[in-house]
């Protein structure tokens, strides 16, 4: 890890990497601040943090107003090269990255989620010491044209398709904050009970 640095980066560069090698490629991102892996003077990581998505996580993950959002973050993408996967890369550039967030910004939590559709686990939230928190509730969007409508139902337009469910993760900092989601122990291998199961039964 000697040769790694991080660094604060624009958001041009960091869109080009991950549309190159995050799996949801150029699909639009929020971001407030965006931090770089290099290797020397090559990029190989990047991680990106905003403010909550919706209003509506500040009163179901903490009990608060809609309104107290500050010092609530998300980490929104987070991808590495291909050939530095393994061997620790990952959750050492997430555990930095969470230090250096903390050092510039007012940080009371943050929040990631791993796409379980995708095949994503989150073993690397685990391993940074996250908080397991379950799957988010099923929801269904409405989408006109292959896109998802955020205003209201037009009859005979557009159909309704399940939202694909992530496991979420709560870092949290400020000792006041109370979490109100329910924190799920995993077992040995890093899975929460139906997880594994299902995973037997799946053969995988």
């Amino acid at each position: 890890m000697n040769n790694l640095s991080i660094n604060i980066i624009d958001f041009k560069p960091a869109r080009e990497f991950i549309t190159n090698y995050h799996y949801l490629h150029n699909k639009p991102f929020r971001h407030s601040i965006i931090y770089g892996l290099f290797d020397k003077k090559e990029l190989i990581g990047v991680c990106v943090f905003h403010g909550i998505s919706v209003p509506e996580i500040a009163v179901g993950a903490f009990g608060l107003t809609r309104t107290d959002q500050k010092g609530l973050w998300e980490l929104g993408r987070l991808v590495i090269h291909p050939e530095y996967n393994g061997g620790n890369y990952t959750s050492w550039f997430v555990s930095r990255c969470l230090k250096l967030l903390q050092k510039k910004l007012l940080v009371r939590a943050i929040l990631s989620y791993a796409d379980a559709s995708a095949g994503h686990l989150g073993s690397i939230y685990r391993a940074c010491n996250a908080l397991y928190c379950g799957v988010t509730a099923p929801k269904n969007d409405y989408y006109i044209n292959g896109k998802i409508r955020e205003r209201g139902v037009v009859s005979g337009l557009g159909e309704w398709k399940p939202r694909p469910q992530k496991h979420r993760y709560v870092w949290i900092f400020d000792p006041l904050l109370s979490l109100q989601w329910k924190v799920v122990s995993c077992n040995k291998n890093g899975l929460p009970k139906w997880l594994e199961l299902q995973y037997i039964e799946d053969g995988k």
